[in-house]
């Protein structure tokens, strides 16, 4: 139950990211993918446009303006503008954020579930379950991220393929800026990737304690025991404690992040200075005349865009692997069997247990059985064993020496389906 747990590589933290979205929402990620695909490609007809008009424009000063193809052009571009918007802030943010991304974390709660219910409850007596079980559920919500991140770096790759071809024509230099430009973010998101990776446990650990110390101040059944025994600013204290360290520790992560931004974001800028300066120089040697020049200068600071997304998004996908394979991690976990019966005799037999994190046996050398219809009565001061007995009848707890029989059949506990937990109880603290 101590064992160290096997750790996921990121190449499969992917594939198995691309594989559950396959499998729970085909369709939606298929449509996700072709609607992103579209919206690479539209870009390129919109400079395209945009370099007609200036063109236009500057031709009307020598009477070469044609009016109804200028206003068709001008129209064409309107329409351009409002297919983006749609797609940045209707499709991205609204249709995506609060539609598939929703549903698809719903599906990936539910593995998380249903593996929760397949864990021996012996397992649970683990002081590291419940931090286990926390890290899944948080890194669960990083699934979507990678799988929405695959999809954008295709649809980036192929933008940028139209672009760069387009800007090289203008003039190769502008290419060369533009890809100088986006390695900066590339390095400061990897950079943020493994800060947050190493900080990642101490910051879950004690995110944990925080809520839980919370808890215990806002519960109404617990008003009582803290009016009682005048508690309140002991747990009180406890809570500003592990909140302060908490946000000390959030702040040092910050802050380590920020100096490298700092630093990635000055060259950034440079570069985007130089391709402002390089498309100035064209236009000023007439190289290019001034639609060519505005087209140079979108398209390149478009595709300069589009390199920083596809290196940012690198950066992210980096350190969203890295969240994301606690879930893996867990819900891989060896599944228990499939074991049904029906009971006529439960036995235990030179029995004994111990807690994962404890020393001494609780219940040691354990001789009996149960028949059906049996009624017996086990009795016996505080701390005896009665509890941990009746989790070892009714199969919860497996023992550490000794074993347990059904029918006369030894049952190996830890390799058992909850279909065997055909029994009804009613436990001390009852749900």
């Amino acid at each position: 139950m101590n064992k160290k747990i096997p750790r996921t590589r990121n190449s499969a933290v992917f594939l198995k990211s691309i594989s559950i979205a396959l499998h729970e929402m085909p369709w939606q990620f298929s449509i996700m993918l072709l609607v992103n695909v579209a919206f690479a490609i539209i870009p390129i007809f919109g400079i395209s446009l945009s370099r007609t008009i200036y063109t236009q424009v500057q031709l009307s000063s020598i009477g070469g303006l044609n009016e109804k193809s200028f206003l068709l052009y001008v129209s064409l571009y309107f329409l351009y503008l409002i297919l983006m918007k749609l797609f940045l802030i209707f499709y991205k943010r609204v249709y995506l954020q609060y539609g598939t991304m929703l549903s698809f974390e719903k599906k990936i709660k539910e593995k998380l579930h249903k593996k929760c219910n397949l864990i021996p409850l012996v397992n649970y007596e683990s002081a590291n379950i419940e931090n286990r079980i926390w890290e899944a559920k948080v890194a669960s919500i990083n699934i979507y991220r990678i799988v929405e991140i695959a999809i954008y770096f295709i649809s980036i790759v192929i933008s940028i393929i139209l672009l760069g071809s387009y800007v090289s024509l203008i003039n190769p230099w502008l290419v060369t800026l533009v890809i100088l430009s986006g390695i900066p973010a590339l390095v400061e998101k990897a950079i943020e990737g493994f800060i947050n990776q190493s900080r990642r446990k101490k910051l879950t650990q004690l995110s944990k304690e925080e809520f839980a110390m919370r808890q215990n101040l806002l519960k109404i059944p617990n008003l009582k025991e803290i009016r009682v025994y005048n508690s309140f600013d002991f747990l009180f204290g406890k809570w500003m404690k592990v909140s302060h360290e908490y946000l000390d520790s959030q702040y040092r992560v910050g802050k380590s992040i920020f100096k490298y931004k700092l630093i990635m974001r000055f060259l950034k800028t440079l570069a985007v200075f130089g391709i402002y300066l390089l498309c100035s120089l064209l236009l000023l040697n007439q190289h290019i005349d001034f639609g060519g020049f505005i087209a140079a200068l979108m398209a390149a600071l478009f595709l300069q865009t589009q390199y920083d997304e596809l290196f940012s998004d690198a950066g992210y996908l980096i350190q969203f692997l890295q969240m994301g394979e606690p879930f893996f991690s867990f819900v891989e976990e060896k599944n228990t069997g499939d074991y049904t019966v029906v009971k006529e005799r439960v036995e235990l037999k030179n029995a004994s247990f111990i807690y994962p994190s404890g020393k001494v046996k609780v219940v040691k050398n354990l001789n009996f059985q149960i028949n059906k219809n049996e009624k017996i009565a086990i009795v016996g001061i505080n701390g005896a064993g009665k509890s941990t007995i009746a989790k070892m009848i009714l199969g919860f707890l497996p023992p550490c020496e000794g074993t347990f029989s059904i029918n006369g059949t030894v049952i190996d506990l830890n390799n058992l389906c909850p279909s065997y937990y055909d029994s009804s109880a009613i436990f001390q603290n009852f749900c």
